[in-house]
């Protein structure tokens, strides 16, 4: 091999910019405690972790305000509902459990279908206008739950006292979930709920159901946030999982399966999405870029090869992905890195973007016990546009076919003996250049004394969603 380090495949550009850089505003630290999952409502913070409990502190002083009790497993997934007032959290112990935000005092315990072992429930997700939450579950089925409005007159966040029970499911494997009732410090919830064989999907994928998002976003500092809360058009599901796709459900509120996308870069272990655009991170390093509408693989973007993307927060056209080795880069609409850092001395395994008056608050949580609290600010129109050039159109320098172009042309890929392995390195380079843009992109060996080709395809728009069927077109390049 040459003497030299080959660049780096990644077409992100780093444009550093210093008055958008996040500052850290607190720290908040539970020893020997990994923060697997986080939710904030404007007032509260909320930590999941694996210690079965779920730690409450102050938006303001940041100080711990309570614990909510109840989980026998570790808090795998937080999901806050603005308009109920609510709090879901889902756990290893095969139970949702719905939290009053006003009271902090429990209101339902809510059981997958009873003839399922769910084993964790990885994730959920809250569709407002739909009034239901969708579960992913460790059996890779798909499961759903509908909450109508019947509230009370004596408190907002209480739902009826009658009607709404159902026998509870036979004890989980890993202990009677029952018996934490008989504890003094934990209050019972109003009714025990159960999701009826009718709203499961068995083998919605072909491995663990990790993540979970709605297409429009209902999360603080999505583009489309307005539309979502408004219920404006439908509401489209994505989930990911272990076996490497990505599915895109028609939520009515049944989901109905619309399309699958193929990651190939390992498990799908989290989403974001941005108006139509769902942002992927997979287990070794990539995230994928898809468009819903046309089904279209946008870009790739590679942020560390070979670390695990275990979260993604947006913030309008801003991406943050935060990685297993404790790194956080953001990516503008450009997918260029605008910021990166190291956030914790671990594992980031959850983020969430949250609201303080006119304020945006990244919020991680890491395997290190902290939950760090940091200041950002929304996205110019633009990190690196030529002044002098039209609204919109990137300057040649900054131009990302041009930008690969002086990457590949500076590798020493001379055809012959002295640079043989620089030219398979260009092949792999190249290879994972066309990826980035889009295409299905491969090496293909000519023999062991000659040079590698590279094999290239790039896939048309797909029909879009709610459109007359249209015929898709390819185009293949060959190097």
């Amino acid at each position: 091999m040459a003497d030299h380090d080959f660049l780096n495949p990644s077409l992100s550009q780093t444009v550093l910019d210093a008055n958008t850089q996040p500052s850290l505003m607190h720290t908040l630290q539970q020893a020997n405690n990994s923060v697997l999952s986080i939710a904030a409502d404007g007032r509260y913070i909320y930590s999941g972790s694996q210690s079965t409990h779920i730690s409450v502190y102050d938006n303001e002083t940041f100080a711990l305000k309570t614990n909510l009790r109840g989980h026998t497993g570790s808090v795998l997934a937080l999901e806050y509902a603005a308009d109920k007032q609510w709090l879901f959290s889902s756990s290893g112990d095969s139970t949702i459990r719905i939290w009053c935000t006003l009271t902090h005092s429990p209101i339902y315990v809510l059981h997958p279908h009873l003839d399922t072992e769910s084993g964790d429930l990885f994730s959920i997700a809250w569709s407002r206008s739909l009034k239901t939450l969708y579960i992913g579950c460790q059996n890779t089925s798909l499961q759903w739950y509908y909450f109508p409005d019947e509230p009370t007159p004596d408190h907002p966040c209480q739902g009826p006292t009658s009607g709404t029970s159902t026998p509870s499911r036979k004890a989980h494997r890993l202990g009677d979930l029952s018996s934490h009732i008989a504890h003094p410090t934990v209050p019972e919830p109003r009714s025990i709920l159960s999701i009826p064989a009718s709203n499961v999907i068995d083998s919605a994928h072909f491995g663990y159901v990790y993540c979970m998002t709605l297409v429009p976003s209902t999360r603080e500092g999505s583009d489309d946030l307005a539309r979502a809360i408004e219920g404006q058009g439908n509401v489209h599901l994505v989930t990911g999982s272990g076996d490497e796709t990505l599915k895109l459900w028609l939520c009515a509120p049944e989901p109905k399966l619309l399309h699958t996308f193929e990651c190939q870069h390992g498990a799908v272990l989290s989403l974001a999405t941005r108006e139509e655009l769902v942002y992927a991170g997979c287990q070794d390093g990539y995230v994928k870029v898809w468009d819903t509408q046309t089904r279209t693989l946008v870009r790739t973007i590679i942020v560390h090869e070979n670390v695990d993307v275990l979260s993604l927060s947006v913030l309008h056209s801003d991406v943050y992905t935060f990685s297993a080795n404790g790194q956080v880069n953001r990516y503008s609409d450009t997918f260029d890195c605008t910021a990166s850092w190291r956030a914790h001395d671990g594992i980031i395994l959850s983020s969430i973007i949250s609201r303080d008056h006119n304020a945006y608050r990244l919020l991680t949580g890491g395997n290190d016990g902290a939950i760090k609290v940091w200041n950002i600010q929304p996205p110019r129109a633009s990190y690196h546009r030529d002044p002098t050039s039209p609204i919109g159109i990137a300057s040649p320098e900054n131009d990302v076919l041009i930008y690969a172009l002086r990457k590949f042309v500076s590798i020493p890929s001379v055809s012959g003996p002295a640079h043989r392995e620089d030219c398979r390195q260009a092949a792999i380079w190249l290879a994972k250049c066309l990826h980035q843009l889009g295409a299905q992109a491969k090496t293909l060996s000519t023999g062991d004394d000659t040079n590698p080709i590279v094999f290239a395809t790039f896939h048309g728009a797909r029909p879009l969603l709610g459109s007359a069927s249209r015929a898709s077109s390819s185009t293949d390049i060959t190097t």
